[in-house]
């Protein structure tokens, strides 16, 4: 994800935009979402070419912001060069992003599309042309942290995502002493952590939850000091 550096314009003084010259308005309406589970971005919106020509040339850049001024702290989405924008009418654009684990740094953005008449990624005087459709909440997953499990086991767990209570399931591969298990939180903090009590090859346990933030957490599988399993659990 390259991060977005603004492009500041000497402007001469003969160039004068016509009266004619293309004016695009955003945010008419718009259908926007974002699946935080599945860190995808989703974006159907409208603008509209107030007078000017009848097909331009423009460009979109879809930005991820911590606040709604453009600088170089943003976050480039994706840039889009486009043309036929008809004069005095609506056109509909869709917008799509899964957003890698490690894409930004954790943080709430704004979702901000920039759209301007002459393929100027830039601080524009037409703030119109700015416009926020929403925030998403997302958390920079590569923390080291991922799912894994020996040969000693296999682990099931549900309901995965889950609101309250998680049913786990080991079917041991031989029999294994003093069986623990941990949830822990993307920071690293542990936030649950109990025993198996019981032998047996198949073991089965309910857990109630503790009153969690939704988001991922990581249960841990551990025999003594050795990590049997890992599994990732999202919480509603």
């Amino acid at each position: 994800m390259k991060k977005l550096f603004i492009l500041i314009f000497a402007i001469a003084l003969c160039n004068v935009v016509k009266a004619q010259a293309p004016d695009l308005k955003t945010g008419v309406s718009f259908s926007y979402n974002w699946a935080q589970q599945t860190n995808d971005l989703s974006l159907t919106w409208d603008f509209f070419n107030v007078g000017g020509n009848t097909s331009t040339t423009f460009t979109i850049a879809y930005i991820a912001s911590t606040d709604l001024t453009i600088d170089a702290g943003d976050y480039m989405l994706d840039y889009v060069v486009a043309s036929g924008a008809v004069a005095n009418a609506f056109a509909t654009v869709n917008f799509t992003a899964q957003l890698a684990p490690d894409a930004l740094p954790t943080a709430v953005y704004n979702l901000i599309v920039f759209i301007d008449y002459g393929d100027n990624v830039s601080e524009s005087n037409e703030n119109n042309n700015i416009v926020k459709f929403g925030t998403f909440n997302f958390t920079n997953q590569g923390v080291g942290i991922k799912e894994n499990t020996s040969n000693l086991l296999d682990v099931s767990v549900y309901p995965n995502p889950t609101v309250e209570t998680l049913e786990i399931t080991l079917n041991l591969k031989e029999k294994i002493k003093d069986i623990n298990y941990s949830l822990m939180d993307l920071s690293g903090h542990e936030v649950l952590n109990n025993t198996f009590e019981t032998d047996d090859l198949s073991i089965k346990k309910e857990v109630i939850l503790p009153a969690l933030a939704k988001g991922i957490y990581f249960l841990n599988i551990k025999s003594g000091s050795a990590t049997l399993a890992t599994k990732k659990i999202i919480v509603n």
